[in-house]
């Protein structure tokens, strides 16, 4: 029994056997109202006093039954099976096995003629009841989603899909896979860059899915994918005829910060790289559509051949970036240096187009020698002069110049360079600007020597220092430093070397003793408290050549150790030894003691020898 059944209103007991229906027994009275749709939306039972016959409650059981007797296993968004109740100029009802009928538009049919009454289709079902009663299903949904789904098979499989270029939109196409739309991205319509696509609109193609999400409706497809797989084994045959040393045209298609990727061909018009000089090389237009046999038809017939220009075999000169030298349609000739058939890669190389400068560095340049330069870059660490093309040399800050404050060299300016070291293998060459020059620390030291005591300006105050400025005549910024134990001498008091740092104050000017001077590295030591007394004065004074005295190591430098001596007043203070003195600083830590020998003496100097400890002879065992 249907819902039809009661379309007219009839009582449920004209089916009944006639001996009830002699009883003429109103118990159940099936009541109902239309709507526009002719649904029954109401049932009521009447006259309530009144027991209904076992017969009249089977049949009711039976009816009511069948009309909720729900399908439990319906779920929302998914495909169920219906079968068509009623078709009409404006609608389709379908059953689906619920207690109400869905009503689906006959604009989501698109063989509505075909379909008649009792025929079953998919439809999708959105939801299973609305807040009016109904079931909510759709027939284009459904095929879309089955539509979705195959694809989603055929992209899992790696199959091929057939679809349509409906238009081009900036930067690709719209596909159409049978009623969804994909993306085809420029760079995969064809095996090379197309301009114009018209020629390809509303024919079927293949595609290969690149990736598809279906919450984001997204769908990226390739043409060219599909092209290469179809050009495998003529690219494979194509490329082993190629060889390490071939020289190409290349076509730059794309630039990194890695390399530069081009398309390649043999010829050009008929001709080769080799009849072509470098100014009479073609354009990307004549690149593009050169059709001659040698070269179109077996490009046509392989697809595009494609190769990768790495950075460092772009020029024998360092590349800072492949923008700097190519741009984006230029054809330039290229060498092939390195083949890899299974994978098809194509290493290229222009630097080996020439022949490398640094095979005749050694018999151009010496160490020592002073040439002529240009300015490539400026690095954080240093800059890259060129001496010729192809060859160039790193000037490192520290030989920029000698007055660190005063680094004043740009790009492209031509300057003079001492060569430092000369590395063929590696291509590597050490340059100076600052040796190309007289020493001013050589001369601050000539005329400033140790001992010496001149006026400060303070620059700057630290925790434990001060950096000053020597009033001098020979050049301008001409730095020291004071450190805290040549302050005070009670300097590991904390609070004693605060309260004197307090006294000072920047751009004031004060009298310091020189105590030391390092001229490679442009370094001046000084002291503030040996200008009133100066143990090392006295120090010289006892001391004699031959003389040995022994000390404790207060201090490891780079370039020598502090040790700390006794004074004849009974003051100790810290003397430098310079590594020139001592054969290896890595054996000595701090507060060993060690023993010296005074080999000679100056004014404000002295010229001590380690003394090693002797080894006991093991023949004394």
């Amino acid at each position: 029994m249907s819902l039809s059944d009661y379309s007219h209103g009839d009582d449920i007991t004209k089916n009944a056997s006639p001996e009830n229906r002699k009883r003429k027994a109103p118990a159940i009275q099936l009541l109902h109202k239309k709507s526009r749709n002719n649904d029954v939306i109401s049932a009521v039972l009447n006259d309530d006093d009144i027991q209904p016959t076992q017969v009249e409650q089977q049949m009711f059981s039976e009816s009511m039954g069948s009309f909720y007797n729900d399908r439990e296993d319906l779920v929302e968004h998914t495909i169920v099976r219906g079968k068509i109740t009623t078709i009409t100029k404006d609608y389709v009802l379908i059953c689906i096995g619920y207690k109400s009928e869905g009503q689906i538009s006959v604009s989501e049919f698109s063989n509505i003629q075909d379909l008649k009454v009792g025929d079953y289709t998919n439809v999708y079902l959105e939801r299973i009841e609305t807040s009016d009663g109904r079931i909510l299903v759709s027939k284009i949904k459904a095929e879309r989603q089955d539509l979705w789904d195959r694809l989603e098979e055929k992209y899992n499989n790696n199959e091929i899909v057939v679809g349509q270029i409906i238009h081009p939109i900036k930067s690709g196409c719209i596909v159409n896979l049978g009623g969804i739309s994909a993306f085809l991205p420029s760079s995969h319509v064809d095996v090379k860059l197309l301009k114009d696509t018209s020629h390809l609109h509303k024919t079927d193609l293949q595609f290969k899915i690149l990736k598809m999400n279906k919450k984001q409706n997204n769908i990226v497809v390739s043409r060219k994918v599909v092209l290469h797989a179809k050009n495998a084994n003529a690219r494979k045959k194509y490329i082993s005829e190629l060889s390490v040393g071939n020289i190409l045209f290349g076509l730059v298609k794309s630039i990194t910060n890695y390399g530069v990727f081009m398309e390649l061909k043999k010829t050009i018009a008929g001709q080769t790289p080799q009849e072509v000089d470098n100014d009479s090389i073609p354009n990307e237009e004549v690149f593009n559509n050169d059709s001659s046999e040698a070269s179109g038809k077996a490009t046509e017939r392989v697809g595009v051949i494609d190769g990768l220009l790495y950075i460092d075999d772009i020029s024998w000169s360092r590349v800072s970036h492949p923008s700097s030298v190519f741009s984006i349609g230029q054809v330039v000739k290229v060498m092939i240096i390195g083949i890899d058939e299974e994978s098809g890669r194509i290493s290229l190389g222009t630097k080996q187009l020439v022949d490398n400068p640094w095979d005749k560095v050694l018999e151009k340049y010496s160490v020592g020698q002073v040439i002529p330069s240009i300015i490539n870059s400026i690095e954080e660490y240093g800059m890259f002069a060129q001496i010729e093309p192809g060859v160039e040399g790193l000037i490192h800050n520290s030989e920029i110049s000698w007055n660190k404050s005063k680094i004043s060299v740009i790009k492209n300016q031509k300057v003079d360079v001492k060569i430092l070291s000369i590395d063929k293998d590696k291509q590597r060459m050490a340059l100076s600007i600052k040796q190309c020059q007289d020493n001013p620390w050589e001369k601050f030291a000539n005329l400033y020597p140790a001992g010496t005591i001149v006026s400060c300006i303070i620059k700057n105050i630290t925790d434990n220092s001060l950096l000053v400025e020597i009033k001098n005549d020979i050049a301008h910024n001409i730095m020291g430093v004071i450190k805290k134990e040549n302050l005070i001498d009670n300097y590991d008091d904390v609070s004693a070397i605060k309260k004197e740092l307090r006294r000072y104050s920047i751009g004031s000017e004060i009298q310091a003793k020189i105590l030391r001077i390092n001229v490679s590295k442009g370094r001046v030591f000084l002291g503030v408290k040996q200008v009133s007394y100066d143990p090392f004065l006295e120090f010289l004074k006892d001391v004699s050549i031959g003389d040995e005295i022994q000390g404790m190591i207060s201090q490891i430098f780079d370039d020598g150790i502090q040790v700390l001596l006794p004074g004849s007043d009974g003051k100790d203070f810290d003397l430098f030894l310079s590594q020139d003195n001592i054969n290896d600083l890595s054996k000595f830590i701090i507060a060993k003691k060690i023993r010296f020998k005074v080999t000679g003496k100056g004014d404000y100097s002295v010229d001590l020898k380690y003394i090693e400890k002797e080894r006991k002879d093991r023949d004394e065992y």
